[in-house]
Order: C-alpha cells, then structure tokens, then sequence
C-alpha cells in the first residue's frame, strides 16, 4: 500500500510541474499523501519505539523518512498556513517568510527521495519467482496473443484506419 501511495504522490509531483489549471486537486492528492505518510511514520514510531533511529538496518532510511515528513508537514501545511495569514509587508515576520520560500523547493526535492527508497526495495526483492516455469508459460502466452493482436489489425481493413 505504501509502495502505490509513493507512486500516486510521485506521479502528482510530476503532474503538478507539467500540467497547470488542475491545482486544487493536486493539492487535495498532496494533503492526502502526506496525511497518509504522517499515519505511517507515527504508527512505525509506535512500533518501533527507541529502536526507530538507531538499533534497526532501516534506522537511516527511517531518519530520511522522518525528514522528509517534516519538511512536507513544514511545506505543506505550516509554511501554506503562515502564508494565509495577512502579514504587513513591512513586519520581519513577512520579511522571514520570503526568506523561508525558496526552502519550498528543498522540500520537494526531499519529498523525491521516497521514490529512492522504493527502487531500492525493488532492487533488493527477490525475484526468482520471474525464473520459474509457470511465469515463463504466462509471459510466452502474452506474447503469442500479441502477436495476434498486432497481425489480425494489419491484415484485416479497419474502419477506423483512413490512411
């Protein structure tokens, strides 16, 4: 579950720098993924108690983690949160804000490093289950039918094809 919720955050991510117009649902999709990874992390941090940071083989990868919620939570809703309240132009209270902007863009570049984490594990998974026969049967039936698919569509006229 969490490996598909990296993937729809990862792919809004890259929505949101190609597409524009669909921002608010981008950004109910963003609430959502970091609501869910909030979830994630204080249930780990239950579980795993002191041995969270340190003790574990994942401890480095659970310290990324936590990075990376912060800086959402710090992006997401806190920075979005003091931006909404009307400040003075003038106040240093505006004035740190600004300067706290450009840190937007350090925390999406961290948000990143969660796909890093997934192609690890897909690196790291076993895979002999792609090496035995009934996978290598499955594979060779989809490529028959294919191969099928792609011979019947350029020996049969279609309709649909005009040139």
């Amino acid at each position: 579950l969490t490996a598909v919720v990296i993937l729809v955050n990862t792919a809004v991510l890259l929505l949101q720098l190609t597409r524009r117009g669909y921002g608010t649902i981008f950004l109910l999709l963003d609430d959502i993924c970091l609501g869910f990874y909030c979830l994630e992390l204080l249930l780990r941090l239950v579980h795993f108690r002191g041995r969270f940071f340190y003790g574990t083989p994942e401890a480095p990868w659970n310290w990324i983690d936590f990075a990376i919620v912060v800086s959402g939570i710090l992006d997401q809703w806190v920075l979005k949160l003091l931006l909404d309240i009307h400040l003075d132009k003038g106040s240093s209270a505006f004035l740190l804000l600004r300067l706290l902007q450009p840190l937007r863009i350090l925390f999406r570049a961290v948000r990143f490093l969660r796909m890093l984490k997934l192609m690890l594990v897909l690196v790291l998974t076993d895979l002999n289950w792609v090496e035995k026969d009934w996978f290598q049967t499955l594979v060779g039936l989809v490529i028959v039918l294919n191969s099928v698919i792609m011979g019947l569509e350029t020996d049969l006229k279609s309709p649909m094809c005009f040139w």
